[in-house]
């Protein structure tokens, strides 16, 4: 009896001795784990002596366990808490989508050099850009691009959809056409030509894809001022079911920004004659002059538009979903909101423009983000702090970018 008795009180003593650095822990998990230590202590008061140290060493070390469990666990969440992971791989994906944006633009604004300075097109957008070295042929190819892709069948009090025109020297494809070319809106009554009926059939003049084509040179929301990614090519017809951002029209995004631009600037200067180079060389520099100046309109433009541009992909789409899901809160019950996460998770790619849109917008003024900073720790506020410093440094210095291209543009006015 006195052994049982000596035992329990060093049993006692020692889960005393064990209770301070428990209680430092202040963990539901560990104070359960201790809970049922004691329960085995009571329990085990009736054994012998060898047998109420073996319990006892099997239950204290299910508590160190217990211990090293919750410490693991909360290690994990110090190192990569939840949704850190993504902001990480988005920030890693960010430099790639900037530097293929950047090589968009330069490729845009390289095409429309050649326009301007009336250089034949390649043959791989001939059917896309006027082909300026055609000096007196540029407002017809114009057109002819425009109806076959564009034309909005509602225009003109309706009168569009039935309206054909006979075209003579339609130029397509490097050449130009020696018979004459009956054309109406969004189709070629000839079947070598793809038009927006070739791609859109029946649904050429309404639906998803419809919606998004007809008019695009004219619809600046759309082209520049807007922050969604341009579709991407599709194999299939998104539906209400499917919302997937493609469109099996988006190759032609490129022609409108060709015609957007000659709308905008208007036609290719003059090409001077090769007579005239020797004897008058301020006619060329003056040519040049206008040149530069069509060119330096078109580079503000041509950014927005390749920012634009799905130039990241599915991976970082997704994550930019999962950030909407979780830091929204309450507010992925609008179905406008859940909309758009749907989409983004069904992405193969977003742009520059969105991506900035979620992270720099949408994502640091929710309400969902007020409540989960209020339940960070202080080393994950820490964190926070400085992806949010990083963040407004790169919007600074876009927005230094943005004055320096427009006091430039003013500078020329």
């Amino acid at each position: 009896m006195t052994s049982r008795f000596l035992s329990s009180l060093c049993l006692f003593a020692l889960l005393l001795a064990f209770s301070v650095p428990i209680q430092a822990f202040a963990d539901q998990d560990v104070v359960k784990a201790l809970q049922q230590t004691t329960d085995m202590r009571l329990q085990v008061l009736q054994q012998d002596k060898k047998e109420l140290y073996i319990a006892y060493g099997l239950a204290f070390e299910g508590l160190k366990k217990q211990i090293i469990a919750v410490n693991t666990a909360r290690f994990a969440d110090e190192v990569t808490p939840d949704p850190y992971v993504e902001v990480i791989k988005l920030s890693q994906m960010t430099p790639v989508g900037l530097a293929v944006s950047d090589g968009i633009a330069q490729y845009l604004m390289s095409t429309n050099m050649r326009q301007l300075n009336r250089v034949p097109v390649t043959n791989d957008v001939a059917d896309l850009y006027v082909n300026g070295a055609l000096n007196a042929d540029v407002g017809i190819q114009a057109f002819h691009i425009y109806m076959r892709y564009f034309c909005d069948p509602q225009s003109r009090g309706g009168t569009m959809e039935d309206k054909e025109f006979v075209q003579k020297h339609v130029y397509y494809k490097g050449a130009m056409l020696d018979n004459d070319i009956t054309m109406g809106c969004g189709y070629v009554k000839n079947s070598d030509m793809p038009t927006r009926a070739t791609y859109l059939a029946a649904k050429a003049n309404n639906g998803l894809e419809a919606d998004q084509i007809i008019g695009l040179p004219t619809r600046a929301d759309r082209l520049y001022f807007n922050a969604g990614t341009f579709p991407t090519t599709a194999k299939k017809e998104p539906t209400d079911a499917d919302p997937t951002n493609t469109n099996r029209m988006a190759q032609v995004y490129e022609a409108a920004f060709s015609q957007s631009m000659l709308l905008l600037l208007g036609d290719p200067p003059a090409a001077p004659q090769s007579n005239d180079l020797a004897g008058d060389a301020g006619t060329y520099l003056e040519n040049q002059k206008q040149v530069a100046v069509k060119a330096a309109a078109t580079y503000p433009f041509a950014l927005a538009f390749a920012e634009q541009t799905g130039t990241m992909g599915p991976d970082a789409a997704q994550a930019a979903a999962f950030l909407l899901r979780t830091k929204l809160a309450g507010a992925t019950t609008n179905p406008d909101i859940l909309a758009q996460i749907n989409s983004l998770n069904q992405r193969n790619s977003i742009s520059v423009a969105e991506l900035s849109k979620i992270i720099d917008y949408q994502l640091v003024t929710s309400p969902g983000y007020f409540q989960r900073i209020s339940t960070m720790r202080p080393s994950q506020l820490k964190r926070e702090a400085v992806w949010l410093l990083a963040r407004q440094t790169a919007l600074r210095w876009e927005q230094k970018r943005w004055q320096e291209i427009s006091t430039m543009l003013e500078a020329m006015m």
